[in-house]
């Protein structure tokens, strides 16, 4: 059996899933190597499987004993922020709160490539919290254009069209009515924002909530630029660098799920050819995984 978790900043999906097809969803806090330290991870850890152990029992293997509870249990975990250096750390934590259990660790761009693509090449495109791209050639990622996060990169993601937003709140270039409005809707005010931004754990977090409110008011022309020209810019910084057009670019995550429309309008006024758009990967990876399940033995 499997246990596939799609790890985020803000959110961890987890599914698993065996030979029949079986599955079981859970929502967790964002595991991010990044912005937490070890002991932090490694709680967090501990408290997903303390959340799963439950929900998990009755899809539990036969061959698990009462001292190994997990075994049997193949963990693949697809985390931002798991770089070479950073997994053996995640796939300690995940040894610990899972007992038993074998796990491995990559990246979330490589979980997104998988899901999405396959064993097709193609250009895959995470754009959530923060935002990153890849080249696939149907079996590992070719190339990648360092994201550098969201204070010196991450274009097109939630942080980075919250960061364009307070800084067009707070520097008057938007219309006064719009902008009081706008305040009065999300209750910023300039001291809070200097805090949670440079003072506060995890501000990338705070300035995607933002990226919702852009969303509702993404009729008003200025707003809707605001989001062309951070799309464009991911496009242009980032998938323009691969030379691949002849291929499809495909994406996930939250902002590229909820801003479909205009990123695909994007895409095509650069000349890309627009692929699957999904909020994510783990559809795609389930299949994946269920096609090398080993056939139950037990009814």
């Amino acid at each position: 059996m499997y246990l596939i978790a799609d790890s985020g900043s803000t959110k961890t999906e987890w599914v698993a899933v065996d030979a029949r097809g079986r599955h079981l969803h859970l929502l967790t806090g964002g595991l991010n190597p990044v912005f937490t330290s070890g002991e932090q991870f490694a709680a967090a850890a501990g408290e997903a499987a303390e959340a799963l152990r439950p929900r998990f029992a009755p899809l539990r293997t036969p061959h698990a004993g009462s001292g190994t509870p997990w075994r049997g249990l193949h963990i693949r975990f697809f985390g931002a922020g798991c770089s070479e250096e950073r997994i053996p750390g995640v796939a300690a934590a995940l040894a610990a709160a899972f007992p038993g259990a074998e796990a491995e660790v990559r990246s979330d761009m490589t979980g997104a490539a998988l899901g999405l693509c396959g064993t097709a090449p193609g250009v895959v495109c995470i754009l959530g919290t923060g935002s990153n791209s890849c080249l696939w050639d149907g079996s590992r990622i070719a190339a990648n254009v360092p994201p550098l996060g969201f204070i010196l990169g991450d274009e097109g993601s939630g942080a980075s069209l919250g960061i364009a937003l307070v800084n067009r709140l707070f520097k008057g270039a938007l219309p006064r009515d719009l902008s009081e409005e706008l305040l009065r809707e999300t209750g910023l005010s300039l001291p809070e924002v200097i805090e949670r931004v440079y003072r506060s754990p995890q501000p990338n977090r705070f300035l995607a909530s933002l990226s919702p409110v852009i969303l509702r008011h993404i009729d008003h022309p200025l707003l809707r630029e605001l989001a062309e020209e951070r799309f464009t810019a991911f496009l242009r910084r980032n998938v323009a660098r691969y030379d691949r057009r002849d291929l499809p670019v495909h994406f996930t995550g939250s902002v590229a799920w909820f801003y479909r429309e205009l990123l695909c309008q994007a895409a095509r006024r650069e000349g890309f050819l627009p692929g699957s758009i999904v909020r994510s990967p783990l559809e795609g990876l389930c299949e994946h995984y269920i096609r090398r399940a080993p056939t139950p033995q037990h009814p």
